[in-house]
């Protein structure tokens, strides 16, 4: 599952997440980040959730 279909697949109620994860997980939205940085804050998140779903999709 990509970033994307993980976006499309969160319901309204969360929105506000959906919106961030497209925003923060660019380098437009983390300018200061290249993008082995921004794949490893994505990653650790991911596994910090503990939830698979998310985790293969940040794999």
């Amino acid at each position: 599952m990509s970033i994307e279909a993980l976006r499309s697949s969160l319901g309204d109620y969360a929105k506000d997440i959906s919106l961030n994860l497209g925003n923060v997980l660019t380098p437009e939205g983390a300018p200061d980040l290249n993008e082995t940085q921004i794949f490893g804050i994505a990653l650790a998140t991911a596994y910090a959730t503990r939830n698979q779903t998310v985790v293969q999709a940040i794999e």
